[in-house]
C-alpha cells in the first residue's frame, strides 16, 4: 500500500489486503466501488486502461432506483465486471488474484469500504453459490456487519446509562441532602475526568496500562481532597 494512503475518514469496514488477494470477487467490487481503493491500486498498475469503472454515485442510483438490484436473479454485476477485465467468467467466479491474468497481487492494498457496502453485493443465484462455496455466506448477513454491532453497542450503551442514572437517583433519595449533593458532585466530576483520561489516550493509539489507570484514581483522589 501506497506510505502515503490515508483511508476514508466515513469508511464503515475494512478487509485486508490478502482476503482480497484470497477471493477476486471483493477486489472487483472493490476496484468498481471504492474511489481510494482505485487510486491506491492504479498508481502502480495499469489497469485503468481496460477495467470498467463505473460512476459510484450512478451505480447507488440505479440500485436504489432497482433496475440493476442485488437480489435480481437475472442480473449479475460479477459477471459484467468480469468481462470487462477479460476475465473467463466461469473461473473467475471461485479464483482467487493468483490465478487471474492482468493483475498483480503483491500489487492489492486493503480495503476500507464505505457504509452499507454489503447491500451491493450481487444476489443472483450463482454468486449465493459461490458465497456458499466460499465459506463467505455470512456477507449477506445484515446483522453480522460493523455498523450493525456498533448500534446495538449504542442502545446497549444508552440502557446502561439509563439504568445508572435510575440506580444513582435511587441511592441519593436516601442520604440527607448536604451528603447527597456531594456525592453526585464527586460523582459527576469522576466520570467527566475518566472521560478526559481515555479520550486522549485513544486519540494517541495509546494502550492504556494497569499503573496509568492506578496513578489516575490516586491523581484523582489528591486534587479532590485539596
Amino acid at each position: 500500500m501506497d506510505k502515503e494512503f490515508e483511508p476514508p475518514e466515513d469508511y464503515n469496514e475494512m478487509t485486508c489486503f490478502m482476503c482480497v488477494k484470497k477471493y477476486a470477487f471483493l477486489f472487483m467490487y472493490a476496484y468498481n466501488t471504492e474511489e481510494t481503493f482505485r487510486q491506491s491500486f492504479t498508481k502502480s498498475n495499469s489497469l485503468t486502461e481496460f477495467i470498467y469503472t463505473p460512476d459510484s454515485k450512478r451505480l447507488r442510483k440505479t440500485v436504489n432506483e432497482g433496475t440493476t438490484h442485488p437480489e435480481d436473479s437475472s442480473y449479475c454485476r460479477l459477471s459484467m465486471w468480469a468481462s470487462k477485465m477479460k476475465q473467463y467468467v466461469p473461473e473467475f467466479f471461485c479464483s482467487s488474484l493468483d490465478n487471474l491474468d492482468n493483475l498483480d497481487p503483491n500489487l492489492v492494498p486493503s480495503v476500507f469500504w464505505i457504509s452499507d457496502w454489503r447491500s451491493f453485493l450481487c444476489r443472483c443465484e450463482t454468486c449465493k453459490e459461490m458465497y456458499k462455496h466460499l465459506n463467505v455466506e455470512f456477507l449477506l448477513d445484515p446483522e453480522d456487519s460493523v455498523s450493525h454491532y456498533m448500534q446495538l453497542g449504542k442502545q446497549r450503551t444508552k440502557s446502561i446509562n439509563e439504568e445508572e442514572k435510575r440506580t444513582l437517583n435511587e441511592a441519593l433519595a436516601e442520604l440527607p441532602h448536604p451528603a447527597a449533593v456531594n456525592f453526585a458532585t464527586g460523582f459527576v466530576r469522576l466520570k467527566e475526568a475518566l472521560e478526559e483520561f481515555f479520550t486522549k489516550k485513544r486519540d494517541k493509539n495509546h494502550i492504556v496500562t494497569e499503573s496509568e489507570v492506578k496513578a489516575f484514581f490516586e491523581d484523582f483522589r489528591k486534587r479532590s481532597q485539596s
